[in-house]
């Protein structure tokens, strides 16, 4: 199934985050304010199979134009391009579910520099072990990319396990 979208937003008083010139311990000090205008436009394109039974796989990508008129630059840590690639597999005999997900982000601007791209690795299985209860275990950022410029910020590799409970 192939689906498509494009967009057009002008924004008048954008909440947005800007930096005060100050900095701790290293990273830069902002805080939130309106800015004059902003627009942004892209599209994104989406395709998604059924490769066998219980087997899906996907493609996406993204393009997204944004500026701030104010400062004539791109929203801050918006990427111009991001793809992604996901495989899914799912047994409702076993009650099993694994993903696998591949997500590229373009390059994305700061108020001082020009982050590098990233591919960013995420995977997820969960096993049912009763009626509507699941055990998952989950590890996002896999190759522990940096994807913001604060040591705040940086989450880089996470694990995840618990339960999810469907009624």
């Amino acid at each position: 199934m192939l689906s498509t979208g494009l967009f057009y937003n002008k924004l008048k008083d954008r909440i947005a985050s800007v930096e005060t010139g100050r900095e701790m311990n290293g990273s830069p000090v902002r805080m939130l304010m309106n800015s004059e205008e902003a627009v942004s436009h892209g599209v994104d394109v989406q395709l998604n199979w059924i490769v066998r039974s219980g087997w899906k796989l996907g493609v996406s990508y993204g393009y997204i134009h944004s500026e701030d008129k104010a400062t004539g630059r791109p929203f801050y840590l918006i990427p111009y391009n991001k793809a992604g690639l996901n495989l899914n597999w799912k047994s409702r005999k076993r009650g099993t579910i694994f993903d696998w997900r591949c997500t590229y982000l373009g390059t994305r601007q700061t108020n001082r520099e020009t982050l590098a791209e990233a591919y960013i690795l995420d995977a997820n299985i969960e096993q049912r072990i009763w009626k509507s209860l699941s055990f998952f275990v989950a590890a996002d950022n896999l190759l522990n990319e940096e994807l913001y410029p604060s040591h705040y910020i940086n989450y880089g590799r996470t694990y995840r396990l618990g339960f999810h409970f469907k009624r």
